[in-house]
């Protein structure tokens, strides 16, 4: 039962990261947005996490940010890995 529970709380959580992150990648195509209070927030909550991206992943001659891109896929590896990890230890869920 608690297992289950923990499940199901790690998986809403990492579909609201992807969301948020989804959220920003959209509104960052839209001029009208960036100026919103709620786009704002949006930034404020991804900044600190694509900034750290941002300096492993340098822009070079691009002008495509793709650090998000990046953390939708890190946010999916990291799922599958402490999916596969607690399934490892209880297989009988």
């Amino acid at each position: 039962m608690f297992i289950t529970v923990l499940l199901s709380t790690i998986d809403r959580l990492i579909h609201l990261c992807y969301l948020i992150l989804l959220i920003n990648i959209l509104g960052s195509w839209l001029d009208p947005f960036r100026r919103s209070p709620f786009f704002n927030f949006i930034r404020r909550m991804t900044d600190p996490f694509l900034s750290k991206l941002r300096i492993i992943i340098p822009l070079g001659g691009m002008s495509l940010d793709i650090s998000p891109i990046i953390a939708m896929m890190l946010l999916r590896l990291i799922r599958e890995i402490l999916f596969g990890i607690i399934y490892l230890f209880v297989p009988f869920i």
